[in-house]
Parts: structure tokens; C-alpha cells; sequence
């Protein structure tokens, strides 16, 4: 995969300058943001990325809770990033779901 086909496969929410920056060790710390889009990608482990990259991240049992930071494996940033629109739409489908859900029951 060429950093442009990565790019293009982020749907360009990281560029191949910002790839080429991590790869020639530029940037050492890529954003959790980054990070997701990546494993994503790549299909490898989001946690594993993240621990590699230098991030901490709190054990279970440790009294720490984290916010989820993705839903249905979308990241929450990009649901935060729609337009009014397809915010919307999303509602409008999640309405649909959760009825059909009801149906089944």
C-alpha cells in the first residue's frame, strides 16, 4: 500500500505528508486519532498501536475508567464531524434499528 492508497483508504483524514512524517520518525507520537485510522487500515490491534506509539493506557481493575472511543467501530470524532444532515440520517436509522429490534422481540 502506498502512503496516497492510505490516505485515500482514511478517506484522507491522515495525509501521506503526516504518514511520511511518522515513517521517517518526524513525528514520534501520532494522535490516538491518527493512531485508529491507521489500525484501522492495516487491520491490526488499536490497543497494541497505542501502547507502541508511547500512550498509556489504563489496565482494567486500575479504578480508571475510559470513555469509549469508538461505537459500532466508528470513532467518535467522526460521528461528531457530520453535517446536520447526515446527523440526521444516522438518527433516523438508528430509530429504524432499535424498532426492528423491538419487532424481533
Amino acid at each position: 500500500m502506498t502512503l496516497r492508497d492510505v490516505e485515500a483508504a482514511t478517506d484522507k483524514s491522515v495525509s501521506n505528508g503526516y504518514l511520511s512524517q511518522i515513517e521517517s520518525g518526524t513525528v514520534e507520537r501520532p494522535s490516538p486519532n491518527v493512531l485508529f485510522h491507521l489500525a484501522t487500515v492495516y487491520d491490526i490491534d488499536y490497543t497494541d498501536l497505542l501502547t507502541r506509539a508511547g500512550h498509556r493506557i489504563p489496565k482494567s481493575g486500575t479504578g480508571f475508567t475510559v470513555a469509549p472511543q469508538t461505537v459500532a467501530g466508528v470513532p467518535l470524532r467522526a460521528l461528531q464531524e457530520l453535517d446536520e444532515h447526515d446527523q440526521e440520517l444516522l438518527r433516523d436509522y438508528l430509530e429504524f434499528l432499535q424498532s426492528r429490534k423491538k419487532n424481533r422481540l
